[in-house]
């Protein structure tokens, strides 16, 4: 049994958005976190963004609370180091 052959249908290809992306150091802290984010090249919205900005402040939260904890570590050892010393102890 033959067939016929099919005639080949020229179908468009789907059309895939374009995007654009911008790579950016996080402006809120002093650290080299880089942000990626794709935009849509029409309307310019963000897509998405990596990390995103729930994880940044999670990263912000943590660092100041690391911060603050060395801050007191740092305040109580030297309070530690003059009541050893005692007062007046090299003036």
């Amino acid at each position: 049994m033959q067939t016929a052959p099919v005639p080949a249908q020229s179908a468009p290809l789907p059309q895939f958005p374009e995007d654009e992306v911008k790579v950016q150091f996080d402006k809120t802290a002093n650290d080299n976190i880089l942000i990626y984010q794709f935009l849509d090249k029409q309307s310019g919205d963000v897509v998405m963004q990596l990390p995103s900005t729930q994880v940044l402040s999670i990263v912000h939260e943590i660092q100041a609370e690391l911060q603050k904890s060395f801050a007191e570590q740092s305040a109580g050892e030297a309070d530690e180091t003059v009541k050893q010393r005692g007062p007046g102890h090299g003036n």
